[in-house]
């Protein structure tokens, strides 16, 4: 069986080959068609140029900046892929660049970000230096990404012929130059008109061809749900009926709402609880339920900011709970998590008003950032995770959240799916 290389262009590119949310679009759409071959679905890659201007044709300068984080991936809001022949949807990632601000500091090293996705994912670990390299550089640059996700992330090849899923569809919705942009001294006032285009679009990937005969009649793969809430108590309750039966990790990151697409703000920070006056409102205990009893911990998690509150360091059951959510903990030998990273040591605001404060502000972070979020794993000892179809999934917190500012919650859910082909079309099973 031979293997062929595609590129594909976005099947809704205008005529100038420029796509700018600013200009009105909102989605990019790649089509890989229907064809006797399998889908290599770790070959898949978006290619392309992005560039971040200040204002119509003048390059981005300081205050302007960018999650040095995410870099390419903070232009992308979600993403969704379907069958072409039968318009049924296989995955859909809303937030998507939320997810990747957890999933990314858990799965690669700060090393990495310095060399290999530096080059490929325009990130960098160090705030400045990735301004100053690809926001400031008055030049388009240029990327080659990956979509991590359940589908793509997955082991098994994926069947396009027309008896089988027909060709897919990946759809990107592009996120709002507000949420992209935003200031680092907290005042956006320059910065109304800046906003971010890309050009020189296509996806390629590797395809295998196949004797029909040969293709089994479903596949099953990782697939990543979303689900959103806010939180503004000091005993906040956190459930959906999630209705997926092979449940296997729940990861969740949060951030004050009013940082959401407000350009005086980066919002896509994992940041920890807080209060209006840039206090740290400690998380004191976590509970995690599933039908309202207390699953798959039987026990209520207290931090160590309950009996030590000048403890700055993250609770280390916590954070080891967080990263296993992501990637197993004892197999996790690339990541960005640090002392500094993770560390209560800073203020969530941009600019420091009290000149004895001499904590970082969040902006600043090194490594990459602050990376802090609230996960646990249903599959520790292996198994197929935990059924949710009939009980509600549920996540208690205990915090020092004393004044009235509301947390977005984003709530990302790694269970196992199946696609079942026959003569009627395919079925998705979750």
């Amino acid at each position: 069986m031979a293997n062929r290389y595609l590129e594909i262009g976005a099947s809704n590119v205008p005529s100038t080959g420029k796509v700018s949310f600013r200009e009105g679009m909102a989605n990019l759409i790649f089509q890989i068609p229907a064809m006797n071959s399998n889908l290599i679905p770790s070959s898949v890659r978006i290619v392309g140029k992005v560039q971040f201007f200040k204002s119509s044709g003048a390059a981005g300068s300081s205050p302007m900046a960018v999650d040095e984080r995410l870099g390419v991936y903070s232009c992308f809001e979600s993403l969704t892929s379907r069958s072409i022949r039968h318009q049924q949807t296989i995955e859909n990632i809303r937030h998507y660049a939320h997810f990747l601000s957890n999933y990314l500091p858990n799965t690669s090293s700060v090393k990495d970000n310095i060399s290999a996705l530096s080059s490929q994912l325009l990130t960098f670990p160090n705030w400045k230096g990735f301004n100053e390299s690809v926001v400031y550089s008055g030049k388009p640059q240029e990327f080659c990404c990956p979509l991590p996700c359940g589908l793509l992330n997955g082991t098994s090849d994926i069947p396009l012929s027309n008896d089988m899923l027909g060709g897919i569809e990946l759809v990107l919705s592009l996120a709002s130059d507000n949420q992209v942009i935003y200031s680092l001294t907290g005042k956006d006032s320059a910065l109304n008109d800046a906003h971010y285009e890309f050009s020189d679009l296509k996806l390629v990937c590797e395809v295998q061809d196949t004797i029909p005969s040969d293709v089994k009649p479903v596949f099953t793969y990782q697939s990543i749900s979303s689900y959103y809430d806010t939180i503004n108590s000091q005993n906040a309750n956190v459930s959906f009926n999630l209705g997926l039966s092979k449940v296997r990790s729940v990861v969740s990151s949060f951030i004050p709402s009013s940082y959401l697409n407000n350009r005086k703000q980066n919002g896509y920070s994992t940041l920890m609880l807080s209060n209006l006056d840039d206090s740290v409102a400690n998380i004191k205990k976590v509970v995690w339920t599933k039908g309202g009893r207390l699953y798959p911990k039987h026990f209520e998690l207290n931090s160590v900011i309950r009996d030590s509150p000048e403890q700055v360091l993250e609770d280390p059951v916590i954070l080891k709970d967080y990263v296993s959510s992501i990637q197993k903990f004892s197999s996790n030998m690339r990541n960005t998590l640090s002392v500094i990273n993770t560390s209560r040591d800073f203020t969530p605001a941009q600019t420091d008003t009290d000149p004895n404060d001499v904590r970082t502000q969040y902006t600043n972070i090194p490594d990459g950032g602050m990376v802090f979020g609230l996960g646990i794993t249903y599959d520790e000892l292996g198994g197929e995770g935990s059924d949710f179809r009939d009980e509600n999934w549920g996540m208690n917190i205990q915090s020092g959240l004393t004044s009235n500012n509301p947390h977005s919650v984003f709530i990302f859910v790694n269970s196992e799916q199946s696609v079942f082909f026959n003569q009627n079309g395919i079925q998705v099973v979750q």
